[in-house]
């Protein structure tokens, strides 16, 4: 009978479609016991750490764009709109799939661009005028 950490580590296997034997979970876990150390241990406060479920990854052709215009406008105004929001934020890059991160990148460099645009108009301004 295997135990719950065991139990619970196939169980997201697979919801994740993968089948495994309780052998090779063993064996894997034996092999990187670094992953499940910490799992059911004390933390600073007395608490124990309990199991989270993961984020869902957010990806694909909608959430690419949306990821762009959201780090585009965040990052074209110094990140003032995702520090406003705090938690509320969306497309955190830990909930990112590769479509959204992808999306993300473009965004950001097209939005870091934005300031240099108006800098670079108003030297032109101030080179016209003197």
């Amino acid at each position: 009978m295997p135990d719950n950490l065991t139990t619970q580590f196939k169980a997201e296997l697979k919801r994740r479609g993968i089948t495994a034997s309780n052998t090779e979970v063993m064996d894997f876990m034996s092999q990187r016991p670094d992953l499940f150390k910490s799992v059911g241990q004390p933390m600073a406060g007395g608490k124990t750490r309990e199991y989270q479920e993961p984020p869902e990854l957010l990806g694909g052709p909608v959430h690419h764009v949306g990821s762009a215009l959201w780090n585009f406008i965040d990052t074209a105004l110094f990140s003032i709109p995702g520090i406003a929001m705090g938690e509320d934020a969306p497309y955190k890059p830990e909930e990112l799939g590769t479509g959204a991160k992808a999306g993300a990148v473009f965004g950001q460099a097209a939005g870091f661009l934005v300031p240099f645009s108006y800098l670079s108009k108003g030297t032109k301004a101030i080179a016209a005028a003197g």
